[in-house]
């Protein structure tokens, strides 16, 4: 990875491309998932936990793309 960013027309293009790959999530389900990310960041929202299973009477239900035990300051 570091050579393929060594390829790039400038520092700034690095930096940002860098600052992409830190905040990516392997883990996100869909595209959709990557802005919506994206926006809660923007509003200075912690990351939430993705892909949360749900389980209703020790069965799966399913699993929740964003999940957050409480929101601060609510």
């Amino acid at each position: 990875m570091e050579i393929s960013l060594l390829l790039l027309p400038s520092a700034s293009h690095i930096g940002r491309v860098q600052r992409v790959l830190d905040f990516a999530d392997g883990l996100s389900g869909s595209p959709g998932e990557s802005p919506s990310r994206a926006h809660l960041h923007m509003l200075g929202l912690p990351a939430p936990e993705p892909q949360h299973e749900v389980r209703h009477d020790q069965d799966r239900a399913g699993y929740l793309d964003f999940y957050r035990k409480v929101l601060p300051g609510i």
